[in-house]
């Protein structure tokens, strides 16, 4: 009567299907019977989930529930696959949106940089154009403010890259 209900599935059901096969004896049988819908009444608090009609049927519910327990994690592992995969979509594609701005935000400064260098001194000598094509960000926003007084090209960039 103290034993848990995991304890009756796996021991006590087993063992005790196995001593009526050798030994009918209806009474005992039904006693037996009562008990485990005891049991799982109690288990179950107000309302019974699961009425046993036998011992066997008991046992047999052994298989019954690890089925369902391997079916349900299989289910929750394909859940939670698919929760993931979504939520990396989500992230990547929010990712690549940032990235994609910020390439952006670069080649546009890249295009009025060199839109105020040839405005300012003519002709962009092409190291000075590779310069600014390899340039961070940053790098093009303090070209871009310093390109407004500065009085050649080596002065802006801080050194002989760009001849005038």
């Amino acid at each position: 009567e103290l034993s848990a209900g995991s304890d009756v599935l796996y021991q006590v059901l087993p063992a005790l299907t196995t001593w009526f096969a050798d030994a009918p004896q209806a009474s005992l049988r039904r006693s037996v019977q009562v008990w485990i819908n005891a049991l799982l009444a109690r288990g179950a608090s107000e309302r019974a989930l699961l009425v046993v009609d036998s011992v066997e049927e008991g046992a047999d519910m052994k298989g019954k529930l690890d089925t369902w327990a391997e079916e349900f994690e299989e289910l929750g592992f394909q859940k939670g696959c698919a929760q993931g995969k979504a939520e990396g979509v989500a992230e990547g594609v929010a990712q690549g949106v940032a990235q994609g701005k910020a390439e952006g935000q670069v080649i546009a400064l890249r295009g009025a940089l060199k839109s105020l260098l040839r405005v300012r001194f003519g002709d962009i000598p092409e190291p000075a154009a590779q310069r600014i094509d390899r340039a961070t960000q940053a790098e093009l926003e303090g070209w871009i403010e310093r390109s407004i007084d500065s009085p050649s090209l080596p002065a802006l960039f801080g050194d002989d890259a760009a001849p005038a």
